[in-house]
């Protein structure tokens, strides 16, 4: 399959045969998954329908990209969702994510009606220089009551033009171990 193919979820289906062979099927990837809802609900109520365990991974940004609330439809094949939040400061999170204003008030409101449909919710966050771990437990105890936060160290997957980035706005510097590079912060 070809990179730029966007496959129906028949093929999806296919490959995962019986979904409990594994522990969850987890829909991610590089982009969000919501933006093919239609296939992701598909192929997500095949693996409910087997028995079998869900997870989204996302940004958050579901609703406003399919311009409608789309948790409601999500609600009954996806049993888990984990969204990658990475500040609770508002304009922290915009030059974090790279996004527009709007989109920080959207995740938000996904999360808060992810919990609101009984929907098991992670908030992820990639822990950087200025990671406030104090201010992001209290955030979420306040505003997203019921959700688990997860702290997660940044991942080197050999993306130079990542690495780079990182390393002029977060001043990282690489510590070579094996096999892969670790990050720390420079003092």
């Amino acid at each position: 399959m070809k990179k730029i193919e966007e496959p129906p979820a028949s093929v999806f289906i296919k490959k995962i045969g019986d979904p409990l062979k594994y522990d969850e099927i987890v829909f991610c990837g590089f982009g969000e998954p919501t933006i093919r809802l239609k296939e992701m609900i598909e192929i997500a109520q095949y693996v409910k329908s087997c028995g079998g365990q869900t997870r989204l991974n996302t940004n958050g940004h579901g609703n406003y990209i399919n311009k409608r609330n789309i948790v409601p439809e999500i609600a009954g094949c996806i049993d888990r969702v984990s969204i990658s939040m990475n500040s609770e400061d508002r304009a922290e999170y915009v030059k974090i994510m790279r996004v527009k204003p709007e989109l920080y008030d959207s995740m938000l409101e996904f999360a808060k009606q992810c919990l609101k449909h009984h929907i098991e919710l992670e908030i992820s966050i990639v822990t950087l220089s200025t990671t406030n771990t104090k201010r992001l437990k209290e955030f979420v105890n306040k505003k997203l009551k019921g959700a688990t936060l997860k702290f997660r160290n940044l991942i080197d997957f050999g993306d130079q033009n990542l690495r780079e980035k990182i390393i002029r706005t977060e001043k990282i510097v690489p510590v070579e171990s094996s096999p892969k590079t670790k990050y720390i912060t420079k003092n």
